[in-house]
């Protein structure tokens, strides 16, 4: 059995159709858009209060039902300032949305240059109108959500990963 390192990054067969080519790239634009949007925008609303998810333990993991019984304890546990402030820190910059950044909502101020043709000049802008209407479908939806979620607006959502 292959170990998933060993595995081609796509199957025998991604590029063969067009299908399974618009099968592929729709899984790489996913990937570096809005999944990793979703994954690197959340992390300082859950690594920014260190005792929430703390990334180092000071002491052994202890064996089952033998925690910490006291808030002493647990401190004990969890890293000292720096690290803290340090996690703190990487977790916001990764979290911070930039004005430099370019996203899905501005795919014509990147790409635009290589659509040259009326014909491709439609599909961008279709798709541009496609992003519009799930901005609008998202944001209504937040209206109704206790916690706006805004990982997903394609205003929020990075073009391609930039770490």
């Amino acid at each position: 059995k292959q170990s998933p390192s060993d595995r081609p990054p796509f199957a025998k067969d991604a590029f063969s159709t067009v299908d399974n080519l618009c099968e592929t790239v729709t899984a790489a634009i996913w990937g570096s858009g809005y999944q990793h949007s979703a994954v690197n925008y959340l992390q300082y609303d859950y690594y920014g209060y260190v005792p929430n998810m703390p990334l180092a333990m000071m002491k052994p993991v202890p064996a089952r039902g033998q925690g910490p019984t006291s808030m002493e304890e647990v401190k004990e546990y969890l890293p000292g300032y720096v690290n803290a402030g340090q996690q703190i820190e990487v977790s916001y910059g990764l979290s911070t949305y930039y004005t430099h950044q370019v996203y899905s909502d501005q795919v014509a101020r990147t790409f635009s240059q290589f659509y040259a043709t009326w014909q491709e000049k439609a599909v961008l802008d279709k798709f541009k109108a496609t992003l519009s209407d799930n901005e609008r479908s998202i944001t209504a939806k937040n209206k109704k959500r206790r916690v706006y979620y805004s990982v997903y607006l394609p205003s929020n959502c990075p073009i391609s990963i930039t770490v």
